[in-house]
């Protein structure tokens, strides 16, 4: 809970974190601990409230559980507890009444200012005939509570009778549990909604942004592959086209797919380049590319990996 609000009615009744539009209020009803009555002793665990929650939204009573006049539940009821919720870790059990006027007006004229809560360990459905564990049953209004520290409902010391014919509800000053801003319930409820509404809108954006960023991954690999590709299959063009020329032969093909050009220089043989203009008249080497594919495949495959007279020394007769 984030704060407790008060309000008084014209009659003086002061409620926790009364919902003005539907007459609903908010109340700390059981809570865990070792407890004897009458001799019988038991113990309330966070489990059992846990469970009382479950079996509450459930709706295993088959029946809205009632808050009556001194625990005669079948007499008139003084409300009707419309949920609950768990606080403080689960260690407590707060359960929101819908008052009934008969109520709102025996707690305005102070003749009961406590509840009291009605549960069962092991609730056995007679029409079904199935166990479901701790089940609330409902509740009552009395004087002399069994758990005697929770906090009344009614003030002794708060409010004072205002006029009859006053009929509007109006505001106390507001009692805070803690520093945050005080809420209703409705509207604790509709800012849980909205906060749940744009997580999964978050993860909904999460899951396909991660969708899209390994279609991305994906996309980039097959590019990858693909320049590889082209790479090995332009530098098998460059081979054929140096094997088909006699300026390579077919054991120095695995070193130059590898880029292995000292194995290729050393595995080159005598090859006669003279019709490709490597020799002058006076007999001397001239350092000239026989065409332009030449030149262009030495640039592009071998001159990261030899000298220009490297390569040509391996192609002289």
């Amino acid at each position: 809970m984030k704060s407790i609000e008060f309000v008084e009615f014209s009659n003086g009744l002061e409620l926790e974190l009364f919902d003005r539009k539907n007459g609903n209020s908010v109340h700390k009803i059981l809570h865990t601990g070792s407890f004897d009555q009458g001799g019988h002793k038991f113990e309330i665990r966070a489990e059992h409230l846990i469970q009382m929650q479950k079996n509450f939204e459930k709706k295993v009573l088959g029946t809205d559980p009632p808050v009556d006049f001194a625990h005669k539940d079948e007499d008139r009821a003084a409300g009707w507890i419309r949920d609950l919720f768990l606080e403080d870790e689960n260690n407590s059990l707060y359960a929101e009444i819908q008052w009934t006027k008969s109520g709102q007006e025996s707690l305005s004229n102070k003749e009961f200012r406590y509840f009291s809560a009605s549960f069962t360990f092991d609730f056995f459905d007679g029409s079904t005939g199935n166990s479901h564990g701790p089940v609330l049953r409902g509740g009552g209004l009395t004087n002399v509570p069994f758990l005697r520290h929770n906090p009344p409902l009614v003030e002794l010391s708060k409010g004072t009778e205002a006029k009859a014919d006053d009929k509007k509800p109006k505001e106390k000053e507001t009692k805070k549990m803690s520093t945050e801003e005080t809420i209703t319930l409705e509207d604790h409820r509709a800012e849980v909604k909205e906060l749940q509404d744009k997580l999964d809108k978050a993860s909904q954006e999460l899951v396909e942004l991660t969708s899209k960023v390994e279609e991305l991954d994906s996309l980039k690999a097959k590019n990858i592959e693909l320049v590889q590709q082209i790479a090995k299959e332009k530098k098998e063009a460059a081979f054929k086209k140096l094997l088909s020329e006699g300026k390579a032969c077919e054991a120095q093909r695995e070193a130059f797919m590898a880029n292995d050009m000292e194995k290729f220089i050393e595995l080159a043989k005598p090859m006669n380049l003279s019709e490709k203009g490597n020799s002058g008249s006076d007999g001397k080497e001239k350092h000239e590319f026989a065409s332009k594919d030449e030149e262009e495949m030495y640039n592009t495959f071998l001159a990261d990996h030899i000298t220009k007279e490297e390569y040509f020394k391996s192609q002289k007769v």
